[in-house]
């Protein structure tokens, strides 16, 4: 047998097996990342191109979401009520869906106290790594992420509405 042989009777157990493939798993997630907003493509509910550059310098909430996710339209309240007390400092509200224009029309129809602005991308959220949704991101006046959330928040008081208040600044 030479040097570069290894000759061996053993088996790899079965649970180093499944530790292996639950490593593998998760080192394929991006943690504490997030997507490449500057080039999503997006659209207003009028179906004009809209892009996240057009907002330079201003403040963001950006929050992922779908019309059918209960957690979703849960926080709206929250954030529509943090867009009345922040907008006026800068910050943008933009709320991004997979679903097309029409059916955020529809929903916005039905919601007419909600105003933040809703845009619309043929992009899958999964393919943008987002396993969860709501997915909400704060990123500030400099483009800097500074803080992001998995799951339905109140967006007015609190922890979150410092991370907005902050980014507004």
């Amino acid at each position: 047998m030479s040097n570069t042989e290894i000759k061996s009777n053993r088996q790899v157990p079965w649970y180093r097996l499944i530790a292996l493939g639950l490593v593998a798993t998760l080192a394929s997630f991006s943690w504490g990342t997030e997507p490449d907003f500057r080039n999503l493509p997006l659209t207003d509910l009028d179906g004009k191109p809209v892009k996240i550059s057009d907002y330079k310098g201003k403040a963001l909430f950006i929050n992922l979401f779908t019309t059918w996710c209960g957690p979703c339209k849960a926080e709206m309240g929250s954030i529509e009520n943090a867009r009345k007390q922040l907008e006026a400092e800068g910050m943008v509200f933009l709320m991004i869906s997979e679903e097309d224009g029409c059916k955020l029309k529809e929903f916005t129809q039905k919601h007419r106290g909600y105003k933040m602005k809703y845009l619309s991308t043929p992009r899958k959220l999964r393919s943008l790594g987002i396993n969860e949704i709501p997915m909400s991101y704060v990123i500030d006046r400099d483009g800097d992420l500074i803080y992001q959330r998995a799951g339905a928040a109140e967006w007015d008081q609190g922890k979150e509405f410092r991370k907005l208040q902050k980014a507004a600044e």
